[in-house]
């Protein structure tokens, strides 16, 4: 078993207790839950590990492999919670709208693994998804949006799942007229090599392709869900905030 902590976080050592959703349970600290089959947990503020709020999440596989094999696997290259800790703690210290990590946990056996992650559960009213699914957002609260995708890129981070779940928002706080935007989930994501950054195409693709993913996931659900609060023109305003933030996809 490895443990890796943000200290700074942390009020003690984490210990493998902390990554059971039962043991929170048991201290009255669990505050919900959120997503489908593989679902997060919300621990409370303050609780013993640290004064944040947090959500804990197990890694699954997917596909058809994950009907026969859950959560195991196989012991090669940096583990996935621990790869995520150290791209959420990098993004954090460049200044991007990510949640800090506060602690990641491996627990191998034989040649595989298991793994889970503690994060910062972000002051957010909901994800992207959810708030069009209610109401409109605001032209500046789009182009927020195309600005948090941008910061994203200029770091060249390349978002394996961007789509309109992953994306979370606050409404204005005191004193702001902007709404707050967030991006999640960032396992199997990365950096794109320095190598690579040197290839304008190969920049332009992977930065195109990502916005595309994030486009089809709207309109995916724009199908699904009668009355979803998404036009062209909500998707114009994205861009243009994305562009004026100093990048050039389309």
């Amino acid at each position: 078993m490895s443990i890796v902590e943000n200290k700074t976080l942390l009020k003690a050592p984490a210990k493998a207790a902390h990554f059971e959703m039962t043991y929170w349970q048991q201290q009255g600290m669990l505050s919900g839950s959120a997503g489908g089959r593989n679902l997060a947990y919300f621990i409370a503020a303050d609780n013993e590990l640290s004064d944040l709020p947090m959500v804990l999440r197990h890694y699954y596989r997917g596909g058809m492999v994950g009907k026969v094999n859950r959560d195991w696997f196989l012991r090669t290259g940096v583990k996935r919670s621990v790869a995520e800790f150290e791209l959420l703690d990098w993004m954090h210290g460049q200044g991007l709208p990510v949640p800090r990590p506060i602690a990641a946990l491996v627990q191998s056996k034989g040649l595989f693994y298991r793994a889970d992650i503690l994060i910062e559960r972000l002051p957010c009213d909901s994800d992207l998804f959810a708030y069009l699914s209610q109401k409109p957002l605001s032209e500046a609260g789009w182009a927020q949006v195309g600005r948090a995708v941008a910061a994203l890129h200029r770091q060249q981070v390349f978002h394996s799942d961007l789509n309109c779940h992953n994306i979370l928002l606050a409404d204005p706080a005191d004193n702001d007229t902007e709404v707050r935007v967030w991006l999640i989930d960032f396992d199997k994501c990365h950096r794109v090599t320095e190598s690579k950054q040197q290839n304008t195409t190969y920049n332009e693709q992977w930065k195109s392709q990502n916005l595309q993913r994030l486009l089809r996931s709207l309109h995916k659900e724009q199908q699904r869900i009668e009355n979803f609060a998404f036009t062209e023109t909500d998707w114009q305003a994205l861009m243009s905030g994305y562009q004026q933030a100093g990048e050039t996809a389309q």
